[in-house]
């Protein structure tokens, strides 16, 4: 197999509301496979630089965080209006956190655990707050924990999204119960659940789904890598990534356990550190060098009709400073068939979020603030 390599072949500045600034080059496994990177830049009427941007099936939709606003691009990058804006309409809508479109509309998340549905044409429709059937008082579960509760869950923060099926959405879940955690309590690992299925129309968390694979139990307690990232296709199959792990698990709909394929990242710094003390679940210092030094698998994005599936992952750092995760060197994995044919360099915030057309896609993550530049890349083969 020959070494991989990136040739960036052009700089292109194209003028308009769009702008395309740069073209790669990359090949993949046995030069056999090649892929196409290009940089569309956006002008939003306001930019904090603190956003991300999500596909709507034929939209790209720019949200900021801090202005709390969204609006709309062509997949050229040409500005189409803005859908949204906080404190707008009788909604209520407080701050915008993340965006999910489906058939139906918009499910977006504001603070905390509420949720906002919007129709296609962003008619606000109704609007929830998530919570779990009270079947335990919090003191009974406090002495006695169980894992199977919807009340010993919350929504985890760290690279959330809520993609959408039916009158349901699914969600990361963190437990943060004080003794049955990822940091002193080895049952977690088999015992906790992962992801939540959660009502559109009132927001009651209705099935708790998915447990750590059994590569966790090759460690004592690895806490600052229990991210994951999922996928769910049109045919209601969920694709699972797990940080330490470089086995893709997919579940069929009734969420058992089909298939699994999956090839380790190239150079990644595995050497997890390990814990035995809750006390560094407060050690700032130490998540942040575990996100920067260590490789770690990411995200996850299916491409089901063209039986495609991407998946990215940080190789880590020996850098001697402590820096932010996105600083820490981003690959991407593409395989065809379950077949990996391509794995390749990729910039720090790449994350893939939809399908323009067949083998062209959408990814987030172009922000410089020091340039004032924003946008995200086009992803060809």
């Amino acid at each position: 197999m020959r070494n991989i390599y990136i040739n960036i072949i052009a700089y292109l500045f194209l003028f308009g509301c769009g702008k395309k600034e740069s073209t790669a080059l990359v090949t993949g496994v046995d030069d056999q496979f090649s892929v196409k990177l290009d940089t569309i830049l956006i002008q939003p009427s306001r930019s904090s630089q603190v956003g991300r941007f999500e596909w709507t099936g034929s939209e790209v939709l720019y949200i900021d965080h801090l202005y709390g606003f969204i609006e709309s691009y062509s997949p050229e990058g040409n500005f189409i209006k803005r859908e949204l804006r906080t404190l707008q309409g009788p909604e209520e809508l407080a701050s915008i956190s993340s965006v999910s479109a489906h058939e139906y509309g918009f499910t977006v998340k504001g603070e905390g655990w509420t949720f906002y549905e919007y129709d296609r044409e962003w008619k606000f429709q109704r609007k929830y707050t998530v919570y779990a059937d009270a079947a335990y008082e919090v003191d009974q579960l406090i002495q006695n924990p169980v894992a199977s509760s919807t009340m010993m869950y919350e929504l985890q923060h760290y690279n959330d999204h809520f993609p959408v099926s039916g009158d349901y959405f699914y969600a990361k879940v963190d437990c943060e119960h004080p003794t049955f955690n990822a940091f002193i309590n080895p049952s977690f690992y088999k015992e906790a659940f992962l992801v939540a299925k959660i009502s559109r129309r009132d927001g009651k968390m209705e099935q708790l789904l998915y447990h750590f694979p059994e590569t966790y139990q090759q460690y004592r307690f690895v806490p600052f890598h229990i991210f994951f990232d999922f996928h769910i296709g049109s045919s209601g199959k969920h694709w699972l990534t797990f940080e330490i792990d470089p086995t893709i698990y997919v579940y069929d709909a009734s969420k058992s356990l089909v298939r699994t394929f999956g090839v380790p990242g190239v150079n990644m710094r595995t050497s997890y550190p390990e814990t035995r003390t809750l006390d560094v679940a407060f050690d700032t210092d130490l998540y942040r060098q575990s996100r920067f030094k260590d490789g770690f698998y990411k995200d996850i994005f299916v491409d089901e009709e063209s039986d495609v599936v991407f998946r990215t992952y940080r190789t880590g750092t020996n850098n001697q400073a402590i820096g932010e995760e996105s600083g820490n060197p981003l690959r991407l994995q593409i395989y065809k068939s379950e077949q990996l044919v391509s794995d390749i360099a990729v910039p720090g915030k790449f994350r893939l979020i939809g399908k323009v057309a067949d083998r062209r896609y959408i990814a987030d993550g172009f922000y410089d603030e020091t340039a004032e530049k924003q946008g995200f890349y086009v992803l060809s083969f």
